[in-house]
């Protein structure tokens, strides 16, 4: 869509780059500026962009083509609803039913989108393999849980092993004090042992 807007609106950002150009060069004042760049985009040789949307399609979406026109300097653009026929038409000429295409990860859709971009950029790169990654994400959940059913189901059929058996016969034990320590003589007088070291 960028490539053909920028191609049907070719004139249009030719005479406006020209105007930027003057306007840096502080040759033309910012009001004449911003008048001249109006004038232009209303001009009969500018394109009138109809966006022309079906009961699917999101604010976001009309936000979106609104960004591109006025990235590509687009100034005269109506919203309105898509006729049957033209759907009719649509189908008709490209083989893609609408349901389909309103898909983010439909390979047509992205091809027509980022045509004329950088297709090495991280979103076309997410859009065109997000149904193998979603796939990969499901079957590893899916094999994770049979591994966590198994795990549980081995564990629960393990064979029990055998309680260690104690011998717990009474043994009977003898609390009764001892007997008290008899009472030894006190030591000589200390007097009496300097006598008897004397001899």
């Amino acid at each position: 869509m960028h490539k053909f807007l920028a191609d049907k609106n070719n004139w249009a950002q030719t005479e406006i780059k020209k105007l930027d150009d003057q306007f840096r060069n502080k040759q033309i004042p910012d009001s004449t500026h911003k008048r001249k760049v109006r004038d232009i985009k209303a001009n009969k040789l500018a394109p009138t962009v109809l966006l022309k949307t079906d009961d699917k399609a999101t604010y976001k979406n009309v936000i979106d083509v609104i960004d591109e026109l006025n990235i590509n300097l687009v100034g005269k653009y109506v919203v309105v609803d898509i006729l049957k026929s033209e759907l009719d038409l649509i189908v008709e000429k490209t083989g893609v039913k609408m349901n389909t295409w309103n898909d983010a990860t439909f390979d047509n859709r992205n091809d027509l989108v980022f045509e004329g971009r950088n297709q090495a950029y991280g979103a076309y790169e997410l859009r065109k393999k997000y149904n193998k990654r979603v796939s990969f994400i499901v079957g590893g959940m899916f094999a994770f849980s049979i591994l966590l059913f198994g795990a549980k189901k081995f564990i629960d059929n393990r064979p029990e092993e055998k309680a260690i058996e104690q011998d717990m016969t009474n043994i009977a034990v003898d609390l009764t004090p001892p007997p008290p320590e008899e009472e030894l003589p006190p030591p000589p007088p200390l007097h009496r042992l300097h006598q008897w070291l004397r001899w």
